[in-house]
């Protein structure tokens, strides 16, 4: 599942900056209904959350943040917790079929509605991600079971995307890129996903979202080099998954212009 340890000492750590709450703030705004979704019951699960998360920024704007936003704003614990970080955050609950996900707020989705999900378990939750239940459906629920309590772990996942636009709800129409140069117009997005259990039945899961310019790895040759090995090493499911064989040939092609082939 590519998890690894992750010191809690750095979980959600960074405060948000002006620029990213003024973004959060703007989507919550224009798009409520898209950004934040939650069930009727997830109230203490929420209030959890925001201790942790105040516990950690107790100096945050989000107090006053959230009085921006139209006065039917629902979820008060859930937003106060997302205006305080940069992160996405999810909150998943043990039930009778395993860990459903009952709340969540999430300004940089790639290609997934959070409504779409809301009420779901895992499995259900992974449903748009191709052959992922096949390949780790039942390992990720045996993880969720044994998640030690306070421990954190991290992921890291990158793909690539037509637009740097964070907020992606909606799949993009892909065409197979075979040129090099429409290859480097794409933007390399990558997640840095956390998981942390906050009780005995609630693990918080968030993900900060960064995006970057293909083109911008010319400058840096040794980084071309280890992106063209990373997509060659990648096994049929995972290449499933990341829609590999839309843009692998051009992908390719650009990065072995950044540098020598025969020294890949």
């Amino acid at each position: 599942m590519g998890l690894t340890p992750f010191e809690l000492k750095h979980w959600c750590a960074r405060p948000i900056d002006p620029h990213e709450l003024s973004a959060k703030l703007s989507l919550l705004q224009h798009n409520y209904a898209e950004v934040v979704q939650a069930t009727p019951g997830s109230t203490d699960a929420q209030n959890l959350l925001q201790e942790h998360i105040g516990a950690i920024h107790p100096e945050s704007n989000a107090h006053r943040a959230f009085g921006q936003l139209p006065s039917a704003a629902k979820n008060r614990p859930l937003l106060i917790a997302a205006l305080s970080v940069p992160e996405d955050l999810c909150l998943l609950q043990r039930g009778n079929n395993g860990y459903t996900l009952i709340a969540g707020c999430v300004t940089a989705p790639s290609y997934w509605r959070l409504s779409d999900k809301l009420g779901k378990d895992l499995a259900a939750v992974h449903n748009n991600v191709p052959g992922l239940n096949d390949a780790l459906g039942q390992r990720m629920a045996d993880f969720f079971e044994r998640l030690p309590l306070e421990r954190c772990l991290l992921r890291r996942n990158w793909f690539f995307h037509g637009s740097s636009e964070r907020f992606q709800p909606q799949p993009e129409h892909r065409t197979r890129i075979t040129d090099a140069t429409v290859a480097a117009k794409l933007t390399l997005r990558s997640e840095t996903q956390t998981l942390r259990r906050l009780s005995d039945d609630v693990i918080a899961f968030t993900i900060a979202v960064d995006c970057y310019p293909l083109q911008e790895i010319e400058s840096y040759p040794a980084a071309a080099r280890a992106l063209h090995r990373a997509l060659l090493s990648r096994v049929a499911p995972e290449q499933l998954a990341a829609s590999q064989s839309y843009y692998e040939t051009g992908v390719l092609a650009f990065l072995e212009r950044c540098f020598p082939v025969d020294s890949a």
